[in-house]
């Protein structure tokens, strides 16, 4: 009966929030809080206890401050799986408005309980750290179930507003981010629900029609993790060794967007010219790759595209618009099959299949196979424009990580052009050393100098360099994909060696990226 109350007040058909059940502890007991634009603007602390999430509505939200007391309204109990949840509930629904995850971590109770009306805990979350109190007001009937949340004075007690940080810390969204989260009119999340031909693309049905924006067309992007695993929430696809492309299908017209904003329609015409026979206005989102002759995906290759002309295949895997209709709130199950339903599949344009839950043996199948990695991507999931989310996953086959050539060595012995590339990453706003790569061969390394050459310039790098007496340094403009076998101490790749440019990156938006773990 935990979750009675809950249920109660929702039409899971209307709503994407998850319906949820009891949860087993988990080792680590863990909170989240979630700010919610309803009615009115709040925080909702929730404490997982009992297989739920013990939750509490803070108007005001947290505060650092001792001195401090936030008035705290208990609710009902929400399901451990609404921990994740971001995206908007649709009007006319208990709570509509827009969710996301403020703040989330571990904590462990000190003393107290919720029967006896006085919580002690310690938070161990992104922003909130330390100790606090829950304490049930003495005002209390069975309408109002006031409580007051009090930080404790301990190392991480502040005057410093913690509300200021309005950043989601699951995929750096927030409320005010136009094009991400929006009020929603009618029931935009019942999955079977007829679509409205509008023209032109708006935000949602019923909205008023507007263009596409830039930020429309920025991909979601997916954290770095350190190994595959399996779970029957998740859903896993191959990791193309490609360009990511968003395309723009209207009337027969196609626009293809890379990462970096580019138009590249003309550049890649056999790309556009299968989308043209689409029946449908969308908005496509998957990777354009080259193929070798057995039919498998080589960056090198897609970088010697306009020399050698090979074969190309546009991979899509996710659908954020159609018949102008905005998806992007609908959980990622239900936008792949209705891009299913409407992709006209050729020999270039080709729907990316998934598996469901068992991404250990699909990894193995993508290593074995010699591919670049597998995504992994949360079945629930909304697509946030131009975020990175921990709700889509990547795992690499091998280590790689993007790179700007600030400079290269001379050639020894019977070698031409160049002997070495060095690398760095942004950070900190300065550029930062991360190795020298090789690699470069063929004629390769003519192509590469006469794009080096007319950028020679004065050293980019504020710190010192081994044997810079023997680096022509160059304007930090190219930026390159790099395989090494390891990051080290000082933070260099350990054996890196050169792939292939990169013309869909922007240099300084190139930084380290750096593996999480999977538990």
């Amino acid at each position: 009966m935990a979750l009675a109350t809950y249920k109660k007040k929702r039409d899971f058909k209307k709503t994407p929030e998850p319906k949820g059940t009891l949860a087993k502890e988990t080792k680590s007991q863990i909170f989240v809080v979630q700010k919610h634009h309803a009615s009115h603007l709040h925080y909702d602390f929730r404490l997982e206890m009992d297989g739920v999430l013990k939750s509490w509505a803070v108007p005001k939200g947290p505060s650092l401050d001792p001195s401090v007391k936030r008035l705290a309204m208990e609710v009902e109990d929400h399901p451990f799986s609404y921990k994740d949840f971001e995206g908007t509930i649709p009007k006319g629904n208990y709570g509509a408005g827009e969710v996301i995850v403020w703040d989330n971590g571990n904590y462990a109770v000190t003393e107290g309980s919720i029967r006896k009306g006085h919580l002690e805990f310690v938070l161990n979350g992104k922003k909130l750290k330390g100790g606090f109190d829950l304490v049930r007001t003495k005002r209390n009937d069975s309408k109002r179930n006031q409580w007051l949340l009090i930080k404790k004075r301990d190392e991480f007690a502040s005057k410093k507003d913690v509300t200021k940080d309005t950043h989601s810390v699951l995929s750096d969204r927030s409320l005010k981010d136009e094009g991400l989260i929006q009020q929603r009119s009618g029931s935009a999340h019942t999955r079977n629900r007829a679509l409205r031909p509008l023209g032109r693309f708006n935000s949602v049905s019923g909205m008023r029609t507007r263009p596409l924006s830039p930020r429309d067309l920025k991909p979601m992007l997916a954290t770095l993790i350190d190994k595959p695993f399996d779970d029957p929430d998740w859903v896993f696809e191959v990791k193309w060794d490609g360009y990511r492309l968003i395309s723009v299908v209207e009337k027969g017209k196609i626009r293809l967007v890379t990462r970096g904003g580019l138009e590249v329609a003309k550049k890649y015409a056999p790309v556009a010219e299968a989308l043209a026979d689409m029946e449908h206005s969308a908005v496509l989102d998957g990777e354009l790759v080259a193929l070798t002759p057995n039919g498998k995906p080589s960056f090198q290759r897609l970088q010697d595209y306009e020399h050698t002309s090979c074969p190309l295949a546009y991979y899509v895997f996710d659908l954020l618009f159609l018949e102008g209709e905005d998806l992007r709130d609908l959980p990622l199950i239900d936008r792949k099959e209705r891009l299913k339903d409407i992709l006209r599949t050729n020999r270039i344009v080709r729907y990316s299949e998934h598996i469901e839950e068992q991404g250990v043996n699909y990894f193995g199948a993508a290593k074995k196979q010699k591919l670049e990695g597998v995504m992994a991507k949360k079945k629930t999931s909304t697509y946030v424009s131009g975020a990175r989310s921990k709700e889509w996953l990547k795992v690499k086959v091998e280590k790689r990580q993007e790179a700007v050539v600030v400079g290269f060595t001379a050639p020894k012995g019977s070698r031409k052009y160049i002997g070495s590339l060095i690398m760095a990453v942004r950070d900190n706003n300065k550029w930062k050393y991360v190795g020298r790569a090789g690699g470069i061969g063929g004629k390769r390394l003519k192509e590469l100098y006469d794009k080096l050459a007319p950028l020679k310039s004065k050293k980019p790098l504020t710190e010192d360099i081994p044997g810079e007496k023997e680096i022509s340094w160059v304007k930090p403009k190219l930026v390159g994909e790099v395989q090494f076998t390891e990051w080290t101490g000082d933070g260099h790749m350990r054996h890196p060696v050169f792939l292939a440019l990169r013309n869909d990156k922007k240099p300084e938006e190139v930084t380290i990226e750096h593996e999480l773990h999977q538990p």
